[in-house]
């Protein structure tokens, strides 16, 4: 009963199906990299430090979110949604930073 409570409870904070994080990655570090190459230095400095930022961020939500003692299939496919939802939020940042930056 209780693991279909957490289960249930993932499914309402993450999403209904498992989210691919391996494509929402590649698309953020995509979007991150093609940043890199057209910011001037101050610029790509701050976007160094805020991703850095952001991943430490991502590392310890992700890690509270999965923190399913006694269930590792939740806590495996908690861990998964929460990347891949984490990335692609951090994409629509990146976005959104890359809009607001002078054109080259």
């Amino acid at each position: 009963m209780r693991n279909a409570i957490i289960r249930a409870l993932s499914v309402v904070i993450l999403g209904a199906a498992p989210i691919a994080y391996a494509q929402e990655d590649r698309d953020m570090n995509s979007l991150y990299e093609d940043m890199l190459d057209i910011l001037d230095l101050p610029h790509r400095d701050l976007l160094e430090r805020a991703q850095q930022a952001w991943a430490d961020y991502r590392d310890a939500t992700c890690e509270l979110i999965a923190e399913r003692p006694g269930y590792p299939d939740v806590a495996s496919s908690a861990l998964e949604n929460c990347l891949a939802y984490l990335a692609r939020e951090r994409t629509t940042e990146l976005r959104l930073i890359r809009l607001s930056l002078p054109a080259p």
